[in-house]
């Protein structure tokens, strides 16, 4: 298989965690003050959507860990090193600067919304815990939706510059992540 056809379908799979993020991000603001019960429910089943779609999204995107003391993480590393079969961003495209902010502060105050979200979602929706199960807040907050929101929202954007950045440069999607990509566009305006 040629690396531009790999690269495609990498691109491919990317949008479709794009949309899942766009589309959950716009239930969660739909559902967001509804009081049933039966919203509740499918506020969680968005807000893990969220949370998981958007890590893949930050993994890709290679977000570096924060440099703040600030932020309670378990990573010691400066980066999170991807693996081999880790599929990421300057990996399809070389050069791309990957992300970036107007200062160093609006930066770092990304990376640490990133990392807290990185940590609820191992905590509250990638791993079945005991925290999760009995609800219990003491070692480490349920993730706030509203957080998950904007964080995610940001990391979209990221992920929305660089699918931006591959078809200036000739990358080609199919029909369904053409598809992904008007719906992620429509959703996240």
């Amino acid at each position: 298989m040629s690396k531009s056809l790999s690269a495609n379908q990498a691109i491919n799979s990317l949008l479709y965690d794009m949309y899942v993020v766009a589309a959950a991000i716009h239930f969660l603001k739909i559902w967001e003050n509804q009081k049933e019960d039966s919203y509740r429910e499918k506020r969680e089943v968005a807000l893990v959507a969220v949370l998981v779609k958007s890590r893949s999204l930050s993994d890709f995107l290679e977000y570096p860990v924060p440099s703040s003391k600030n932020v309670k993480t378990t990573k010691t590393k400066k980066t999170k090193k991807a693996k081999n079969d880790d599929i990421t961003a300057k990996g399809i495209l070389s050069g791309w600067p990957g992300v970036q902010r107007s200062s160093k502060e609006a930066t770092e105050t990304l990376l640490e919304s990133v990392e807290k979200l990185r940590e609820s979602t191992n905590k509250w929706g990638a791993h079945l815990t005991w925290q999760r199960v009995l609800r219990d807040q003491t070692k480490g907050s349920r993730p706030k939706r509203r957080l998950a929101r904007t964080t995610s929202a940001e990391i979209l954007g990221d992920a929305k510059r660089f699918v931006g950045d591959c078809l200036k440069n000739g990358f080609r999607l199919d029909t369904k992540a053409k598809d992904y990509w008007k719906q992620c566009q429509k959703l996240s305006s």
